[in-house]
């Protein structure tokens, strides 16, 4: 998935990058780096795609 595509997926869910960071107990920054940049911290991707109901290898392909 694109990056906007992710954000527009949590969005739907009424999540946001500041909700999923302070779920996962990580920065906001950290959170938006694996959306976007392709930095990986596979712990917070695959919670990214657990929340927004979708397999981690569709996610983050």
């Amino acid at each position: 998935m694109e990056p906007n595509e992710i954000y527009e997926d949590s969005k739907k869910k009424g999540l946001s990058a500041r909700l999923i960071a302070d779920a996962l107990n990580v920065t906001n920054h950290s959170v938006a780096e694996v959306i976007t940049s392709g930095r990986r911290s596979k712990r917070i991707a695959e919670a990214i795609a657990k929340l927004i109901g979708k397999p981690f290898t569709d996610a983050f392909s």
